[in-house]
């Protein structure tokens, strides 16, 4: 065993990177790559950028589906007011959890730090626009069911989701975490606990979802538990908290 030079981490001989900060072992020039979140455990805002970056150049060259959904807990300046940075971090860490647990395997959840009230940001590959409304939507309703142990007086919460999908005709990657983010305050008008989108074209109805139009936008509200399916050809969502589900594509 060896340590590493940077964070003082034992490393295993042999290593070429320290795996508790990323910093490269041999050469003491280079500055440690850190790609994790210190206070969710997510990836953080850099790695991100390059995880959408690379997927949207996918997308469009394939001409394959990849949605980006940004997401912000709703009442977030009245529960930053009302707890301390250490239950701030603990609600964060626990908000993170349950996103995860929300999502497929194959998606990719990191955590921007921006300034004003967090976002998490959630990189969806092979899904499109419909789909993505789907896994939204189940997000949300995974949220609002947690019992959040460290939220003190906020043990329920609810969040709203902003959807950026990324559309063939356009040239070149999309900046989608900006195209999420004003899909979600394009959806705040329409109050707390909404998916918003921009409706680029129809979006099949599922019968439970009530649709508000808002000009060039869609929001939906929460529809039924049993809603979390994929729109026809979308890959499945990946069932985790609910009963069982079924693909709905033909």
């Amino acid at each position: 065993m060896s340590v590493c030079w940077n964070c003082e981490f034992q490393v295993q001989d042999g290593w070429k990177f320290c795996p508790n900060c990323g910093t490269n072992l041999g050469d003491r020039t280079t500055g440690a790559l850190y790609v994790v979140d210190a206070t969710t455990g997510l990836f953080n805002a850099v790695f991100m950028q390059a995880v959408i970056g690379q997927e949207a150049n996918r997308a469009v060259r394939y001409k394959r589906a990849l949605s980006v959904l940004v997401v912000e807990a709703d009442h977030a300046e009245s529960i930053h007011r009302e707890m301390s940075a250490a239950q701030l971090n603990q609600l964060l860490k626990e908000l993170a959890d349950t996103l995860v647990r929300s999502v497929r395997d194959v998606d990719t959840v990191g955590f921007l730090e921006a300034e004003g009230p967090p976002h998490f940001v959630m990189v969806l590959p092979e899904t499109d626009e419909a789909g993505a409304l789907l896994a939204a939507d189940k997000i949300r309703r995974s949220v609002a069911s947690h019992d959040f142990q460290s939220g003190g007086n906020w043990q329920r919460l609810t969040v709203s989701v902003g959807i950026a999908t990324v559309h063939h005709e356009r040239i070149g990657p999309q900046d989608l975490i900006d195209q999420g983010f004003q899909a979600l305050q394009n959806g705040r008008g329409s109050g707390p606990n909404r998916t918003t989108s921009r409706h680029r074209r129809p979006v099949p109805r599922q019968g439970w979802r009530q649709e508000e139009p808002i000009g060039r936008w869609v929001t939906t509200s929460a529809g039924p538990p049993n809603a979390g399916i994929s729109a026809q050809g979308a890959r499945p969502l990946r069932p985790m908290n609910f009963e069982r589900t079924s693909d709905s594509g033909h």
